[in-house]
C-alpha cells in the first residue's frame, strides 16, 4: 500500500485532504501557493493533483471553477511520516536538479 500524504491549498489552510504518494506529481519546493501565487513564509514541499481526488462535499481549498486541474497543492510536513517525507524530498531534489535550480533547503521532520 501507498503511503499517504497530507495536502492542503495554503499553508495557512486547515482543510486538508489524504492522497496517496503516487498520486502527488511534479514534487518540487515551492515559494509561492494558490491561484494568486501569495508568497509563502518558507520554501515547501509541494506538487500537482488531479482534482477529481477531492472527495465529494468535504471542504478544501479549490473549487473547481478554474477547470478540471492538475492542481497544484503544498504537503503538510507535520502530518506525515519521516519515511514518506525523505521520499519527497528525494523526488523534489531529482526535480530541482533535472532543471538545472538550485535544490532549496526544507525543515526537518519533528
Amino acid at each position: 500500500m501507498a503511503a499517504l500524504v497530507c495536502v492542503a491549498r495554503d499553508e495557512d489552510d486547515p482543510r486538508s485532504i489524504l492522497i496517496s504518494i503516487d498520486e502527488l506529481h511534479n514534487v518540487h519546493v515551492a515559494t509561492d501557493c494558490g491561484g494568486r501565487r501569495q508568497p509563502l513564509t518558507r520554501p515547501t514541499l509541494a506538487g500537482y493533483m488531479d482534482r477529481d481526488l477531492i472527495p465529494p462535499g468535504v471542504p478544501f481549498g479549490h473549487s473547481g471553477s478554474h477547470g478540471p486541474g492538475p492542481i497544484k497543492v503544498l504537503v503538510q510536513e507535520r502530518h506525515i511520516d519521516c519515511a514518506t517525507l525523505d521520499e519527497l524530498r528525494r523526488r523534489a531534489a531529482g526535480a530541482k536538479l533535472r532543471r538545472r535550480y538550485r535544490v532549496a533547503t526544507v525543515c526537518a521532520a519533528a
